[in-house]
């Protein structure tokens, strides 16, 4: 079914504003004020025009508002654009070097990643942070790195060292560096030589996914081509935004994820849903004995069809260059929801045909999860 352009941008503009509901949600509910909520970050106006869906921030700022409002990224599964992705999965190879001690290659990834330009306060910190845990690990003198400390606090907490700061709203990041600040400046390094500083705590590698993969994933496993959801956007933009080479407006976005049965908004495992709710009742109703195993099953294949068709026949491929000249080296076509349905139909299920489909898929998502080059795509007779 074919839309005009005017019908399709009246359906965008009626996105749900995830993030910004969010964030609005929990702020008034802790009681917290739009000032507060963005100290040291953004304007009380900028807040507002973030709630209202006039802004979305790019993830490090989205992460840091969540922090401060209690609500940590790690817990979420999080889909983000593909610039994003890959400035997050480059900080993220800093991070691995400095967490497995390879001082000489973390250096000269930091001096890449300070090339890149750092495009907000909270990514000027992580790399100021970065920069100190390599000045930490190389035992140098505490003159030398805790400038560095307190510059890091100052990006976000300008208020430091002078005003108190016991009403201000912080997130985790900014009240382990204030301790860290705090202790030190007392202690003399050398004391402390043998408990290193450790930063895994603000930075540990979490649930993030590029868009531009998953509706690529996503759509394959349908087995939809890319004339099927022209409602949507035209072949050529979906094309172009799979092969990574179009920005995806949000609205889009939003829209082609929903259509593949997930969304733009985060989606942490103990969050009440639908598929989450469905696959909680049937787990009481077997416990309880109140339903034969085969109904159990039966039900927990119906849990999972609200989001993938059961039939998706699943395989690993290589990496694949593209035509702008990136390598694509990932795919995430499954939530965690999936995965734990599919643990549990591995479980119960005897037919040893489906059984072997389900472990093949849980096997080679395993194998996806634990090294970034493996592709898992979902095999079609014919990729458009």
């Amino acid at each position: 079914m074919e839309y005009d352009e005017m019908n399709r941008k009246e359906g965008m503009d009626r996105k749900n504003n995830f993030f910004g509901n969010l964030i609005h949600t929990e702020r008034t509910a802790q009681g917290i004020n739009p000032k507060q909520l963005g100290n040291g970050l953004y304007s009380p106006s900028m807040i507002g025009k973030i709630e209202r869906g006039e802004c979305f921030p790019e993830k490090m700022m989205r992460d840091r508002l969540l922090s401060r409002l209690g609500m940590h990224s790690f817990e979420y599964e999080q889909y983000v654009f593909q610039e994003e992705y890959e400035r997050w999965k480059f900080r993220m190879q800093l991070f691995w070097a400095l967490r497995e001690n390879a001082l000489e290659k973390a250096e000269q990834l930091l001096l890449q990643v300070k090339a890149a330009e750092p495009k907000s306060k909270v990514e000027q910190q992580f790399v100021l942070v970065m920069q100190l845990w390599l000045m930490q690990k190389k035992q140098l003198p505490k003159q030398i790195w805790f400038p560095v400390l307190e510059q890091a606090i100052r990006l976000t907490v300008p208020q430091f060292p002078k005003n108190p700061l016991t009403n201000l709203v912080l997130s985790t990041e900014e009240r382990c560096l204030l301790l860290q600040y705090y202790y030190y400046e007392k202690t003399e390094w050398n004391e402390v030589i043998s408990h290193d500083a450790d930063y895994s705590c603000f930075y540990e590698k979490s649930n993030v996914y590029c868009i531009n993969f998953v509706i690529r994933a996503r759509r394959t496993m349908f087995g939809l081509q890319r004339k099927d959801i022209e409602a949507i956007c035209s072949v050529r933009t979906l094309q172009r935004i799979e092969h990574g080479s179009e920005k995806i407006q949000i609205p889009i976005a939003e829209a082609l994820l929903q259509t593949f049965g997930i969304s733009m908004g985060l989606q942490k495992n103990a969050l009440p849903n639908r598929q989450h709710i469905a696959c909680e009742k049937v787990k009481l109703l077997w416990k309880s004995g109140k339903i034969s195993k085969t109904v159990y099953l039966q039900r927990l294949k119906e849990v999972l069809e609200m989001t993938i068709p059961l039939e998706a026949a699943l395989r690993p491929i290589q990496d694949v260059c593209l035509p702008n000249g990136r390598k694509q080296t990932g795919e995430k076509y499954l939530t965690m929801q999936e995965v734990n349905i599919l643990e549990l139909l591995v479980k119960e299920t005897m037919e040893t045909e489906q059984k072997s489909r389900y472990q093949n898929a849980l096997e080679e998502y395993a194998a996806w999860k634990k090294g970034d080059t493996v592709w898992l795509r979902i095999s079609t007779e014919q990729d458009s």
